[in-house]
């Protein structure tokens, strides 16, 4: 089993790495506080191939909270539009299961949550928030959807101080 390290959903720098690693190796995943201010560095296991979290970095106490974090994983506009994408195609599926065959349903999942999962593992470079968190991930995906498809997003980005990427 190989694991590797995140800080608040990035990938840890080599020096944090080699730091812990040792500990791990044959052992249960470390949770550990290490020199950012509290940050956490959480061991991630591999597991049936996709690299998922054993606890939330943080324990939001509202989805406000949650999405400024939902919105500093998704900071690049590749991802966002893979995440749109994978919305929209989840929806048309759901319409379509609706009118024809209910076993169309499978897709839905499939489909949002494969073009979402993909950026993040491909594009933005991170882990998915659904892990952690996936009702309120959910309500967040829709939330970035409804921005996008109405031309707000631009102006949550800046509301949220991130300098929008055309």
């Amino acid at each position: 089993m190989s694991s590797m390290f995140w800080i608040e959903g990035r990938k840890a720098p080599a020096e944090v790495e080699n730091l812990i690693k040792h500990e791990i190796d044959g052992k249960e995943p470390l949770d550990m506080k290490f020199g950012c201010d509290g940050c956490k560095v959480m061991s991630m296991g591999l597991w049936l191939g996709v690299v998922a979290p054993l606890e939330p970095v943080e324990d939001w106490k509202s989805l406000d909270e949650f999405w400024v974090f939902y919105m500093s994983q998704h900071s690049k506009p590749s991802t966002r539009r893979l995440h749109f994408v994978g919305t929209l195609v989840s929806i048309i599926f759901f319409i379509i299961s609706a009118l024809f065959n209910w076993w169309l349903l499978i897709f839905v999942p499939l489909s949002g949550y494969g073009f979402a999962w993909y950026s993040h593992f491909f594009v933005e470079g991170n882990i998915p928030a659904t892990f952690g968190h996936p009702f309120w991930s959910l309500l967040c995906d829709y939330k970035m959807f409804g921005l996008m498809l109405t031309g707000n997003m631009d102006k949550e980005i800046k509301r949220l101080g991130k300098r929008p990427v055309f």
